[in-house]
């Protein structure tokens, strides 16, 4: 797990948005149901699932050059 302090926090009705800061940088976490942290809260985080992000845009085989691009992948991190 990485260490983090939340320097953020969103109640968004089923979920809370979360802003993490750390040595290398900050990251957005998202936790269903209410806050479970405050703001200035020492915290870990994990990464629980995660896709390397093409550097151009993926085309399906099948798919016209002069039309929309294929769906790219998303990554999603989780609390450690």
């Amino acid at each position: 797990p990485f260490a983090g302090l939340v320097a953020g926090r969103a109640f968004r009705g089923t979920y809370t948005d979360y802003e993490l800061t750390g040595r290398d940088g900050s990251v957005q976490l998202q936790l269903p149901g209410p806050p479970r942290h405050a703001v200035g809260d020492a915290v870990t985080w994990g990464i629980g699932r995660a896709w390397v992000l093409p550097d151009e845009p993926v085309r399906a085989p099948n798919d016209d050059p002069a039309g929309a691009p294929a769906a790219q992948p998303s990554a999603v991190s989780a609390p450690g």
